[in-house]
């Protein structure tokens, strides 16, 4: 019996965690319907080209590099 309780344990984070992704997923897939009231062409900006856009604007002001980009 406490094997089925350790395995339902398991069972339920992996659950939760695929929750999590398939939310995120929706939300990247649907962001331009979710906040198109609100903000004009919603689109998504992988978090390499952020980072490499954040490291172009602190090099421009002289600040620190964010030392993610290659």
């Amino acid at each position: 019996m406490a094997i089925l309780k350790k395995d339902m344990g398991v069972i339920k984070v992996d659950v939760g965690n695929l929750k999590g992704d398939n939310l995120e997923r929706k939300i990247i897939e649907k962001a331009p319907s979710y906040f198109g009231k609100f903000l004009r062409k919603v689109k998504l900006i992988p978090i390499y080209e952020w980072l490499e856009r954040l490291d172009d604007a602190l090099g421009a002001r002289g600040g620190p590099k964010t030392g993610r980009s290659p």
